[in-house]
């Protein structure tokens, strides 16, 4: 004989209602059936809830958020445990808002080509390149004035 689901529909239907009214895509999220729990996972990021069961029946389980702590859930009722699952999703959708500026400031510089650590130098255009220059506005001063030769 097999054990009922940990959840049943309308608690699987109850955490997608949270996950919408968050502000977040259900189609972010996997929910995966385990032998001893069901995780709620962000597909993106690091984030999971894990919802089990004591040797009492309640409901127990755990929580991360982006690369944060994992919080332990005490023994709940499915009523106390919603809203639990509820503020996981706001942490979640908060940490998925929050921009990480270091990661920012070392993409930049990877794509200008410069590594964080390197100086450069702030020096005058040779006269080859001012030359260069000057042609390619003549050719950009031409195209926009379709060739009459007129200055930008």
């Amino acid at each position: 004989m097999t054990s009922p689901p940990l959840l049943r529909k309308e608690h699987k239907n109850d955490i997608f209602r949270a996950i919408q009214a968050v502000g977040l895509d259900p189609n972010e999220f996997d929910l995966e059936d385990f032998a001893d729990g069901v995780r709620i996972k962000h597909k993106r990021s690091e984030s999971y809830f894990i919802v089990g069961r004591d040797e009492s029946g309640y409901y127990v389980g755990k929580s991360l958020v982006g690369d944060g702590l994992v919080w332990p859930t005490s023994p709940a009722s499915w009523q106390t445990l919603m809203p639990r699952i509820s503020w996981w999703l706001e942490e979640v959708k908060q940490d998925l808002d929050t921009p990480d500026l270091w990661a920012e400031l070392k993409r930049e510089a990877q794509l200008l080509g410069a590594d964080s650590s390197v100086v450069t130098e702030n020096t005058a255009f040779t006269v080859d390149e001012q030359r260069e220059i000057a042609r390619r506005l003549k050719e950009l001063g031409d195209l926009r004035s379709g060739g009459r030769g007129h200055a930008l």
